[in-house]
């Protein structure tokens, strides 16, 4: 049993399928989350009443990633209420929308790169300087099984993931020595109350692929933080986990 006892994590993107499902998990492991959204306030409070309803503890944060100020704050009250940081989990995701590569817009791409790479990037620089006065952290990066196999309309979505792999890897290198961890998890196709679905043909079709004949759930994302969240991964840093039933695209 993964033990997050007295530990503080902050989920940004706090709010959707995989996000909640992330907190409820660490807060059901004794992490305290801290549970950001941007304009999802009821379902961030709903999930934090569902937490504080089984003992758990934490809080919502209302902050758009891409702003260094609403992160500054975020971070602040966070250390304010509970004097640290321990688990950063960067979940935001910016609107997909697929379009070919030669029909795209730069806006479209600038948008991908402003939450994911931006908004990570600016996220972790906080979070590894308060790591690193107890020399232990974890960051953990939510991107997408797309960045391995390729599909065809998401380039700039791909794009902006692909460069935050970079980033992690380079990450992981320069924090190590600081008892902080920095890794991936690439979800497979995953099914969601929030997450607008594929038609159901598509999704038997992927799930008849699968070796595990299904799709993926949020709680199965969220199974994979907790275990790089919890101090018996402490040796595994700049890698990536697949989370996808074992699922090979074509």
């Amino acid at each position: 049993m993964f033990s997050l006892c007295g530990k503080v994590a902050l989920i940004t993107g706090g709010a959707n399928d995989i996000g909640s499902a992330i907190a409820k998990r660490l807060s059901e492991h004794g992490a305290i989350v801290a549970i950001n959204y941007l304009k999802s306030e009821g379902q961030a409070k709903e999930i934090l009443k569902k937490i504080i309803n089984k003992g758990g503890e934490g809080m919502i944060l209302k902050g758009d990633v891409i702003q260094r100020r609403d992160l500054l704050a975020m971070f602040d009250e966070i250390l304010k209420r509970y004097g640290k940081i321990d688990i950063l989990i960067n979940n935001a995701h910016n609107l997909i929308r697929r379009r070919p590569i030669y029909d795209d817009s730069w806006s479209n791409y600038r948008g991908q790169i402003e939450v994911v790479i931006k908004g990570g990037l600016c996220a972790s620089q906080i979070a590894a300087k308060d790591m690193t006065k107890r020399q232990w952290g974890r960051i953990i990066n939510i991107l997408s099984r797309m960045i391995d196999e390729p599909v065809s309309g998401y380039g700039s979505y791909i794009s902006a993931l692909s460069a935050m792999e970079g980033m992690t890897k380079v990450l992981a290198q320069e924090v190590g020595e600081l008892g902080i961890t920095a890794n991936i998890i690439l979800p497979g196709f995953t099914l969601g109350k929030v997450t607008p679905h594929a038609p159901r043909h598509v999704q038997e079709e992927i799930a008849g692929r699968t070796p595990l004949r299904r799709l993926a759930l949020p709680s199965d994302i969220a199974d994979a933080v907790l275990y790089l969240a919890s101090p018996e991964s402490s040796f595994i840093t700049g890698a990536k986990i697949v989370v996808d039933g074992g699922l090979v695209m074509h």
